[in-house]
């Protein structure tokens, strides 16, 4: 390919700077937003797992203890 030079003011080129600054930060901000968010949801899919597996256990002595009463009728 074969570039040509393109002449600009140094102003527009000082303001596509700041442009392109802010938009890099942006995109930090964003993802830095998004390795949050994905911590959060891991730590809420492990709270619900962790819940899940408590109340398999309850239902699980429940059934235990119902028998234990049934059987001594």
């Amino acid at each position: 390919m074969n570039y040509k030079p393109i002449y600009i003011k140094l102003e527009e080129y000082e303001k596509i700077s700041e442009v392109l600054n802010s938009l890099k930060k942006k995109i930090g901000d964003t993802k830095t937003k998004i390795h949050k968010i994905h911590e959060l949801k891991s730590k809420e899919e492990q709270g619900i797992k962790e819940l899940n597996e408590r109340t398999n256990y309850m239902i699980q002595r429940l059934g235990e203890i119902e028998e234990n009463l049934n059987s001594d009728q």
